[in-house]
């Protein structure tokens, strides 16, 4: 009897441990696309309740960008510059993400804007006029956090700095292939008027 009692004592630390270091939670899949932004759409296994436990996802990553510009003296659009930058966002997990409540299954949207890159400094000619919603990235690579939401803080802020906050860690790399077909288009050739594609699409390592 004493050995049933200790073994059923084992198994609940063994069970407080593995919800402690948040072992099952995991970003299971992800989609990239880029349309004046970077866009992932983001999956999540056991992912605790955003009633009771908040959660939110943290991307940070570098890539090679460019603009479109226009010309003022003849209204000619051509690409600016390419250039290398950091960008970032963040965005909670709310409970119309949840797909499945029972296995956590979650799918998340996770946007890092890039207006901010779209002005006369990233033109060939910085007379030149930036247009809007043209700004794309070839490239990306960085981190991807999924972590608890401290609602400690005012506001709160996601807590990815400690082992009970940080849900799991995943890096990403992508690329923009500009020769990309499907059904004859090129998803990836920017709009005559030098908006980004709405079609834009990456490919992308899976996560671990």
């Amino acid at each position: 009897m004493s050995r049933r009692v200790m073994m059923l004592g084992l198994l609940v630390i063994s069970m407080v441990v593995m919800f402690g270091t948040n072992a099952h939670a995991q970003i299971d899949g992800w989609g990239w696309f880029g349309f004046s932004s970077i866009h992932g759409v983001i999956d999540t296994i056991h992912t605790p309740p955003p009633q009771t436990h908040p959660s939110g996802l943290q991307a940070t990553v570098t890539g090679e960008c460019q603009i479109a510009c226009k010309n003022p003296a003849n209204n000619g659009i051509s690409n600016g510059k390419s250039f290398t930058t950091t960008v970032n966002g963040a965005v909670p997990i709310s409970q119309a993400d949840i797909l499945d409540s029972k296995g956590g299954k979650a799918k998340t949207r996770l946007n890092i804007f890039l207006g901010d890159l779209e002005k006369p400094a990233n033109c060939t000619n910085p007379n030149w006029q930036p247009i809007g919603d043209s700004a794309m990235c070839f490239n990306f690579s960085g981190t991807v956090l999924w972590c608890l939401l401290d609602t400690t803080t005012n506001p709160p802020q996601l807590d990815c700095s400690t082992k009970k906050g940080l849900l799991d860690s995943q890096s990403v790399s992508c690329t923009m292939d500009p020769t990309l077909s499907i059904n004859g288009v090129l998803v990836n050739k920017r709009n005559p008027d030098g908006t980004a594609p709405s079609t834009a699409r990456f490919s992308c390592n899976s996560p671990q």
